[in-house]
């Protein structure tokens, strides 16, 4: 950003482990996976544009014909339903474009909206300049943690079943006093920091207080320490959450024919379906307003759903 390198990477699924380094602030954070379905898929993937074009070409698709970019005859494919990313963003339109010869990929374009609680975020990436059949050190992919970098955070990301997602969702709601009302990772995020905006708010009034009587230099200290803490807390709270989001996702990648009443549906609404999904035999999983699980019939999920206004 703006010419500077604000992030660091390193990805290891074999060690079920990320590590994000901040080198701004010389901060790192460690995530440990236990999730084994997310596991494998981060081994499949591997980060290869490969594999992650033939994930979108699993969708339905507009040929876009042939062109050039950079010399190299391309033909390309547009996608545009959302459900290709597990419904991660509000709109997505996606643009891929292959090497006529060697069928790689050359540039995918993607320009999506998702949604942000009240708000939404607008963003175009390009990925482009492919290089294959590189040589790559291993040593590349061992994390270096400067001994002048502190622990922003120590993490271990959920599991994304049924059962973390519930645990989410009541998570969410004894803080906000209602569920969220989109079921993606960004959504629930965003609907957070506004739950949390009172509680900033008065916290700025706190340290402002304290604050009278200390040298700058005290100050500053007094505020780095205070926000440290805030993100170090704000990830603890947010990873049960995350499962919530991150288990919609991964059944609408599974095309379970999901479906979440989150904005009409209170917490304790006992006789209220809050989500459903279709199981291998043709019936459905539903969790109620009070976070209670039952498996019904497709007759009795539509006698259900007649009395929701989604």
């Amino acid at each position: 950003m703006e010419g500077k390198i604000s992030q660091v990477m390193y990805m290891l699924p074999a060690e079920g482990l990320v590590v994000s380094l901040v080198p701004e602030s010389k901060k790192y954070i460690r995530m440990e996976l236990n999730d084994e379905q997310m596991l494998a898929k981060m081994r499949q993937e591997s980060n290869d544009p490969r594999y992650m074009a033939s994930e979108f070409m699993n969708s339905e698709y507009v040929e876009l014909g042939i062109k050039d970019i950079d010399g190299v005859e391309v033909e390309g494919f547009e996608v545009t339903d959302p459900a290709a990313m597990g419904g991660m963003f509000e709109t997505l339109n996606v643009k891929l474009w292959f090497d006529v010869v060697s069928g790689w990929p050359v540039e995918i374009e993607m320009d999506v909206t998702m949604a942000m609680g009240e708000k939404s975020m607008h963003m175009v990436m390009v990925m482009h300049d492919f290089e294959w059949d590189v040589e790559v050190d291993p040593e590349e992919f061992v994390p270096v943690i400067g001994d002048d970098y502190s622990e922003l955070a120590n993490m271990q990301m959920p599991k994304m079943d049924v059962n973390s997602a519930i645990e989410g969702l009541k998570m969410f709601a004894d803080m906000a006093g209602r569920y969220p009302k989109k079921l993606n990772v960004m959504g629930i995020m965003g609907e957070m920091m506004e739950v949390k905006k009172d509680q900033g708010i008065e916290d700025g009034q706190a340290l402002k207080a304290a604050r009278e009587g200390m040298t700058e230099e005290e100050a500053k200290e007094q505020m780095e320490q205070y926000m440290e803490e805030k993100a170090q807390g704000m990830a603890q709270e947010m990873m049960p959450m995350m499962s919530a989001g991150g288990f919609h996702m991964r059944l609408v990648q599974e095309e379970r024919d999901p479906v979440y009443y989150g904005e009409t549906v209170m917490p304790g609404d006992g006789d209220s379906v809050l989500l459903r999904w279709r199981l291998d035999d043709g019936d459905y999983t539903v969790i109620y307003g009070d976070l209670r699980e039952e498996v019904v019939s497709v007759d009795r999920l539509a006698e259900l759903e007649g009395t929701i206004s989604n």
